[in-house]
This record gives C-alpha cells, structure tokens and sequence, in this order.
C-alpha cells in the first residue's frame, strides 16, 4: 500500500519548487542521479546548486504513486554577469540567471537544459530539509518554470530555415532591441514544414503595436516603423529568404485573428541552433 503520509511529510519539511537542496543532502541523493546514457554527473560540489524545480502541488501530492518522481536541476557558478545570448530566455537550451539578487547580489548560475536535469524519486527528499542558507527568489522561480515551458511551446521552425539567418543575427537583434515595449513581431513562414536545400522560404513579417501607442504616440511609431524597416532589410540580405509584400506595421486593433493564427511569435529563443 503506498504511503499516503508522504506529501504531508515534505510538506512539513518545507520543500516547495524552487527549493535548493543543501549540500549535506548530495551524498543521500546523488546515487539517483543518472543522465539517459546511464552516467552520473561528475561535477557536483560544495558551490553548485541543485535545485527543486517541480510544481510545489506535485512535490506535496498526498500519495507516493501519484507523483513518484521530482525533478531538480543543476546549476553552475558562472563568473562574470549573465551572458547575452544565455540570458532572458533567449536559448532553449542554455540559462545563466540570477538566483537571488539581494541574497546574492553578484551570483550567476548556469544550466543546460537536458544535460542537468535529473528526475529521482520525491522520498528522497525526506532524507533532509531545505538549505535555508541559498534561496532562490520569486522571479528567479518563475523565470526557470517559463524556460522549461518555452522548449515545448517554441515553433517548429525547419533547420535550413533557421541557418540562413546566421549572417544576420546581429542586424535582426538590433532591430527588435530598438522596439518600444510591448511591439509584438510575428513571423509567417511558406513552407513551414520542410526542409529546404535551394528553394526559397517565402517569409511576411508582422510588427503588430498596441493600439493606444500606435494612435496617441507619433514618436512610438516612428520608432517602430524605423525598426520594421532595419529587420526586413536584414531579411533581404539572407540567401535562401524571400519577403512577402504583405509585410508590414499594423495597430494591434486593425491585426486579425487569421494573421494571429498564421504566424508565430518571434523570439530568439527559438533559434537555439545560433549557439
């Protein structure tokens, strides 16, 4: 019969998602940690992190058969600032973050999405309690549950689509970075479901502006139409990649659900190919 106890245990205990587990505890657990191929990580210490990332109502579900398994993630000390390419979720497959910027005002962690990430058994968590020493914040929390979401939310984009922007990645950047805040830049894609070799991707580019700025502020859409033009122009310099016509700058009140439903979001992210 299985122990319906359990969670109430970890429950008492403290652990939560977001939780660390201290470095007393490594020994106990490590025994359960194995990547797919079989090996156990070997750079586990004193200064990394390993981190509850579970939703706090499976950590604590009452049965031990409903939720058997947690999930942590293992983080490294990266000395220096949060790398640009690593950082905001841009990458799908790489995160170097902030755990705590008051507890921790100079620390950055780095983790690989796959590589560290363990999946062992929620009574091992009974063997101790929280490192009431290392915390993450709320935000750090919620900045890791969004990454591990956006590598299943992410657009299938084909693979030598995503190559033939590698020149330009830098003028694309820029472009988006010179936005004002809440422009919205969609992407439609013909054919988004094969990979080419010589043909051209046939690509229209939406930059979509809440509709209040786009009325009341002429200095928003000045901006905006100014970096509509540097990203298309960055577009037309990519062998491979042919611009629809129907390109353009709408207010968010004037872009239909049919133009929504055609195209995706754009986001760096989804090229983790460019690392």
């Amino acid at each position: 019969m299985a122990d319906a106890s359990i969670g109430k245990e970890l429950f008492l205990l403290g652990w939560r998602a977001g939780c660390v587990l201290p470095p007393e505890l490594y020994k106990a657990i490590r025994r359960h940690l194995y990547h797919t191929d079989g090996k156990a990580p070997k750079n586990i210490d004193q200064e990394t992190w390993l981190i509850l990332v579970s939703q706090s109502c499976d950590i604590v579900a009452p049965v031990d058969n409903s939720e058997p398994y947690v999930e942590l993630l293992l983080c490294h000390p990266h000395a220096g600032k949060p790398r640009k390419q690593h950082r905001d979720l841009r990458s799908t497959r790489y995160l170097d973050f902030r755990p705590n910027k008051e507890k921790f005002p100079e620390l950055t962690l780095t983790a690989h999405a796959t590589a560290d990430r363990f999946f062992v058994p929620r009574s091992a968590l009974l063997e101790g309690c929280p490192d009431v020493n290392r915390t993450l914040s709320a935000v750090a929390i919620k900045r890791l549950h969004a990454w591990f979401a956006l590598r299943y939310s992410r657009p299938a984009w084909p693979q030598t689509f995503v190559d033939r922007f590698r020149p330009v990645r830098d003028k694309l950047e820029e472009a988006l970075n010179s936005l004002p805040k809440d422009v919205e830049v969609r992407i439609g894609i013909t054919p988004k479901d094969q990979e080419l070799d010589k043909d051209k991707y046939i690509v229209v580019v939406y930059f979509v502006v809440p509709e209040e700025q786009f009325q009341d502020f002429p200095d928003t859409r000045r901006l905006v139409y100014e970096g509509f033009q540097n990203f298309v122009n960055a577009l037309k310099g990519c062998n491979g990649i042919e611009l629809n016509t129907d390109s353009d700058v709408f207010s968010g009140d004037e872009f239909t659900w049919e133009q929504t439903q055609s195209t995706d979001l754009w986001d760096f992210a989804y090229l983790s190919p460019f690392e």
